[in-house]
């Protein structure tokens, strides 16, 4: 089944937009797998390279009022009446949604070009190209699973928006031998704030060397953990330590839950939530580009699935300016139009080292 808005696109898109000329991208694909193998370790993959590199200079991003707005709308906020404080900027108690922030979690990781790039063309979205973790090979982006992810909000970013600074580095990067895991840590603060607290003497030391500064833990708003598994790339020694946050198991819970939310999504959600995001990835529209990563037809976007799981929560146990921390597996993906179930159990008031 295809939703209206899909089928208009491709009546509209001329036919060299919809599919390049010549070999289709799905021959190009099939081709290069012929001719490559991860497997054997062939193109130089330095885990501790990565890892060694250390925080990277940072990227400043900007969030207004309507770009939070949208945020929420794409996550399927809007319709419950103590939900318009996240859709409408000038509600008396408007406030960003507390996982906004994970919108800028694929920054320094293999996808961050596919997902930020909308000018990016749909043939190099196929193809293997140089990503931004020191040490790998080319990969094609649709090798690239999104299997993890951990917020921990220190301060809420203000309602009236701004410009934001996120810092980046790797912390793990694992063999699994049909793949390998690779963690990247993510930290966002105000941008214009110090971003370090070093000496005089560390700071000329840096400054020379030209080496980028760690954050600040004084100046954090959020933390932010992007675990992701590569298909296909092994064969190396695996390098870092994983976080504690993403591979600590959680107890599993002897009585039945205190609520079940049950909620449905729009054929078109992908649409609004990549708007909201900024989250361009071809694979979530293009249905050429799912095809070549072994999927039927495109899939919904793991962080909206997470925030609409975030939304059923706070709704029922607590409200968004007590929100503190979240991690989620993203085990199986899901398609456009779903209904969404997320079971509550209701422990009661926590303090940040239990949450943290």
């Amino acid at each position: 089944h295809v939703s209206p808005m899909f089928s208009f696109l491709r009546r509209s898109l001329p036919p060299s937009l919809i599919l390049p000329p010549g070999p289709s991208a799905l021959t190009i694909t099939r081709n290069f797998k012929r001719c490559c193998n991860f497997s054997s370790g062939v193109g130089g993959v330095d885990g501790h390279r990565a890892i060694e590199t250390g925080w990277d200079n940072g990227r400043v991003v900007e969030l207004t009022p309507q770009s939070m707005a949208l945020y929420a709308i794409g996550i399927g906020a809007g319709k419950e009446k103590e939900e318009e404080r996240y859709v409408y900027e000038r509600h008396p108690e408007f406030i960003p949604f507390p996982t906004l922030p994970c919108i800028w979690s694929f920054y320094g990781t293999v996808l961050e070009r596919v997902v930020y790039d909308s000018q990016m063309p749909r043939i190099e979205v196929i193809s293997p190209y140089q990503t931004p973790i020191p040490g790998f090979p080319p990969i094609e982006p649709f090798r690239f699973l999104d299997v993890g992810r951990y917020i921990r909000v220190y301060r809420p970013l203000s309602q009236m928006g701004g410009f934001f600074r996120i810092t980046s580095r790797h912390i793990s990067i694992t063999d699994k031998k049909i793949g390998c895991i690779v963690e990247t840590e993510h930290i966002v603060t105000e941008a214009g704030k110090p971003v370090d607290d070093e000496g005089p003497e560390e700071k000329g030391v840096r400054d020379l060397l030209k080496l980028p500064s760690p954050p600040n833990k004084e100046g954090i708003l959020a933390r932010i953990i992007t675990s992701c598994f590569i298909k296909g790339l092994t064969g190396f020694q695996s390098a870092g330590t994983p976080s504690e946050e993403l591979s600590s198991k959680l107890p599993a819970h002897s009585r039945d839950p205190d609520y079940v939310v049950i909620q449905e999504t729009f054929e078109e959600q992908p649409l609004i939530y990549r708007l909201g995001s900024g989250d361009m990835n071809p694979l979530h529209v293009d249905f050429e580009v799912a095809k070549a990563g072994g999927l039927e037809e495109p899939i919904m976007h793991g962080l909206c699935t997470m925030g609409f799981t975030a939304r059923h929560v706070l709704r029922h146990v607590s409200d968004p300016t007590k929100f503190r921390a979240m991690r989620v597996r993203f085990s199986s993906p899901v398609l456009p139009g779903a209904r969404l179930e997320t079971s509550i159990w209701d422990e009661g008031e926590m303090n940040d080292a239990a949450t943290g």
